[in-house]
């Protein structure tokens, strides 16, 4: 991927006065933060200068769909503070998810991520995956290991916990979830990450961690000093959480198949012997007899990021419903725990968090009392060239900034030359989502 971060246009938009007193309530902690006018690029330069202010601050982002997710933590990204997303199983619900999908690591990763002093800052979660249940905090944290440079190592015990958290041992990784010994060179290709890792002892020692590619197993200039181990999956079972699980879905309502007790037997031994189970991300919640969130994952410095805070309200209550249908369908044909057991309360734990900051699209009593941006929506000019000239003309003589950014150096010259404008900035090799963004936001000062 390539990147390109912009100081100077991110420095002009965090120099909005709006823009500093958000950011200064946040230095003094003058929470809950309720925001208006705040489109979600705006909203991720100020929460990637924010980052960039309080140093010891993680973000927790809730956005109200999957691809509003992926577009915050990319135009993060393009603000200089990398992002990662908490990402959804993406099925319908009571749909299981197989056994062997990719989302149970990227899942892992992102947890690992709020608990990583040397991680990502940003986090951000679409409004389903914030409702789906995880691991307890206390319980995935005894699950992660960090090795330093200088630290000694038993190889082989090393070895014995990735094959215990689900890694396969193989002769050279090549896939996510492997790993490889030879010698004094340990490979591991954590899921979720872009990279493999290579940890290098001598005596016992551990004398370098590199990143490199697997395919071409070229080295990546990355020379980190530690690293964060973590499990191959979100959670890994052992035969007390198995038969706790099925305990609980025992005292569930009983569903319409006449092998139901049998069906959960087969479930807890496949959980027990084999550490997996087609369905097992609903069965997160009975293992542990509650419903645990991502939230708890928090510190007392982080921060919650709430966009569009109308629309997650509104949507938890669809999604309950959408729940509640799907799940009578299912039961009839097997067991399945009710939706109570297996979502998070989001408006219960939002309105908990005690340091928040929210923004609200529709206008009502309390609007008055919001930090107002005013920025505004994006819209499409249809390939209407002469209307996009005529409105650029516009902004430049009201005194806009104007920046237009290209998916590549040959779209960049292109719109140089249909535009003719020299006070338009034409920003080339930078990354952006198929969903591009723009808004504007009057009183930036060249």
């Amino acid at each position: 991927m390539n990147t390109l971060p912009l100081p100077s246009f991110t420095q002009g938009l965090v120099k909005n006065p709006q823009s500093a007193v958000f950011l200064d309530a946040l230095k003094r902690g003058s929470f809950p933060i309720d925001c208006s006018e705040l489109e979600a690029p705006l909203a991720a330069v100020l929460v990637a200068a924010a980052a960039r202010s309080l140093p010891k601050a993680k973000f927790l982002v809730v956005a109200a769909s999957d691809a509003e997710a992926e577009a915050f933590a990319a135009d993060c990204a393009l603000a200089g503070a990398p992002a990662m997303v908490f990402p959804w199983w993406r099925t319908a619900a009571y749909r299981p998810v197989e056994p062997r999908s990719s989302a149970f690591g990227e899942r892992a990763s992102a947890l690992a991520s709020l608990l990583d002093d040397y991680g990502p800052r940003v986090l951000v979660a679409g409004q389903r995956a914030a409702m789906t249940p995880v691991p307890p905090r206390d319980f995935f944290s005894k699950g992660l290991f960090r090795l330093r440079k200088g630290d000694a190592i038993d190889a082989l015990a090393l070895a014995d916990r990735l094959a215990a958290w689900g890694y396969l041992r193989v002769p050279r990784v090549s896939l996510h979830g492997e790993f490889a010994l030879r010698g004094e060179v340990l490979d591991i290709f954590m899921p979720g990450d872009e990279d493999a890792l290579r940890i290098v002892f001598e005596f016992d020692v551990v004398e370098a961690i590199r990143r490199f590619e697997p395919a071409s197993q070229a080295s990546s200039p990355e020379r980190p000093d530690t690293v964060l181990l973590r499990p191959a999956r979100e959670l890994v079972w052992t035969r007390e959480l198995a038969e706790a699980a099925g305990a609980a879905l025992l005292a569930c309502p009983k569903s319409g198949s006449e092998r139901h007790e049998d069906d959960i037997a087969a479930l807890v031994e496949s959980l027990a012997e084999r550490g997996e189970a087609k369905g097992e991300e609903y069965l997160y919640p009975l293992a542990f007899g509650r419903v645990p969130s991502i939230f708890e994952y928090l510190d007392a410095d982080s921060v919650v990021v709430l966009l569009d805070r109308e629309r997650l309200i509104g949507q938890a209550e669809a999604v309950r419903r959408e729940y509640a249908g799907l799940y009578r369908k299912a039961l009839m044909d097997a067991p399945a725990a009710p939706p109570e057991r297996v979502l998070v309360d989001i408006e219960s734990v939002i309105a908990s968090v005690p340091r928040s900051v929210s923004s609200w699209a529709l206008k009502d009593a309390a609007a008055q009392d919001r930090l107002a941006f005013g920025s505004e929506a994006p819209r499409s000019f249809f390939g209407n060239i002469s209307y996009f000239r005529e409105e650029l003309s516009s902004l430049v003589k009201a005194q806009y900034d104007v920046h237009i950014f290209a998916e590549n150096s040959l779209q960049a010259e292109r719109i140089r030359s249909l535009i003719k404008e020299d006070s338009v900035q034409v920003h080339d090799r930078v990354f952006l989502n198929e969903r591009a963004y723009a808004f504007g936001l009057q009183g930036i000062d060249r």
